[in-house]
């Protein structure tokens, strides 16, 4: 074991990148905590700490904090899909709901620059496709499945199944 390793589990190294993982909510986010084994230089230190201190600045206002929720890990998904595969609904539903909740978080990123400038190399340009995410919000119901009122040909033929399978178990 070299002094870099022992330095690091003297400090107790692997108990914090667990404990922040632990708080990551991503897969991505996870992965990327638990292999923070430390600041090569100094300016990256006081880089990162300027940036949780815009966090906790953003986290103390009435705004409540940056919204990080319903962002999930949907690299497979949009690789899939830059193949040609055909996505199932539920997957169609999680790469909806990561775009809006990256969009929001974008939009209090952006709006909130003032106050968190150690945050704003974060925020890459958003190239987002309105009709795409007007489409994704309206094709599924609350159960999940293809809205009948946004394809109303699928309504009625999950009525005509639906009749089907009651005379078929009426006969």
């Amino acid at each position: 074991m070299n002094l870099r390793s022992r330095s690091l589990e003297a400090l107790d190294w692997p108990f914090l990148a667990e404990a922040l993982a632990a708080h990551a909510r991503t897969t991505a986010g996870r992965e990327l905590a638990l292999g923070t084994e430390h600041w090569p230089a100094r300016a990256d230190l006081s880089a990162a700490f300027d940036e949780i201190d815009d966090v906790q600045r953003l986290e103390g206002r009435a705004a409540g904090g940056p919204p990080v929720g319903g962002v999930e890990d949907i690299h497979a998904l949009l690789q899939a899909a830059a193949r040609g595969e055909v996505l199932d609904a539920a997957e169609l539903q999680a790469a909806g709901a990561t775009v809006a909740a990256l969009a929001a978080l974008h939009a209090f990123l952006a709006a909130e620059s003032a106050s968190a400038p150690a945050l704003q190399r974060h925020v890459p340009p958003l190239h987002q496709d309105p009709e795409l995410d007007r489409t994704l919000g309206s094709a599924f119901d609350d159960e999940g499945l293809l809205s009948a009122q946004r394809y109303p040909v699928l309504g009625e033929l999950r009525q005509r199944i639906a009749s089907l399978d009651r005379e078929i178990r009426s006969t």
